[in-house]
């Protein structure tokens, strides 16, 4: 293993995707009660995650293969998460939380 990686992965707090469900408000049972409907989770994630005051937006212009989603990281901007609507919706739920964690490892978000 790259010792630079070793160095990165020893400094993530161990506890924040504990933190940031907590942040969130969903807990396993909310998840689990969730529909079959393949568009319940990123609907049932989104509105979490817009609760906290990040905009969510989606759009398709680009291929799949090319960008999933990004996250406004820089400290000035709003808090916005971009999602490829032409993505799988579940997909798109876990690209929502995935661009959450660089938003949470680098902004004060909450």
């Amino acid at each position: 293993m790259d010792r630079e990686f070793s160095t990165v992965r020893a400094s993530l707090p161990r506890a924040l995707p504990k933190l940031v469900r907590v942040a969130l408000g969903v807990d396993r049972e909310a998840q689990q009660s969730w529909s079959q409907d393949p568009y319940a989770p990123l609907r049932g994630w989104r509105d979490a995650v817009e609760a906290l005051g990040v905009l969510v937006m989606q759009q398709g212009p680009v291929a799949v293969d090319e960008m999933r989603g990004f996250a406004s990281i820089e400290p000035e901007s709003l808090p916005a998460i971009l999602l490829n609507s032409k993505d799988d919706p579940r997909a798109r739920a876990f690209t929502l939380l995935h661009e959450l964690g660089h938003l949470a490892l680098t902004r004060n978000v909450q």
